[in-house]
């Protein structure tokens, strides 16, 4: 029986949203469920978090900032719940 992975962590293997590589010093890649409103932030660690109730406007502005983990710190980290 394989282990679950932590609250708030996802391994690959349970991981199934499509996720767009992106350009920043913290952050890897960044995926989005419009109908669950879930945004899924793969660290370059290789760690994936997803966070729930995420208007997909706001993954809009994360995904086109000019430094997506500053946006990432200041707009949806410890501002969004952590599935």
């Amino acid at each position: 029986m394989a282990a679950e992975p932590a609250p708030g962590f996802f391994h690959r293997d349970f991981h199934t949203m499509d996720l767009t590589p992106v350009s920043s010093s913290m952050i890897a890649a960044v995926g989005y469920d419009a109908e669950k409103q879930s945004l899924a932030v793969q660290f370059n660690n290789g760690r994936i978090y997803n966070y729930g109730g995420v208007p997909e406007a706001e993954y809009e502005n994360l995904i086109s900032a000019g430094s997506v983990g500053q946006y990432f710190a200041q707009n949806i980290k410890n501002v969004y719940r952590v599935d």
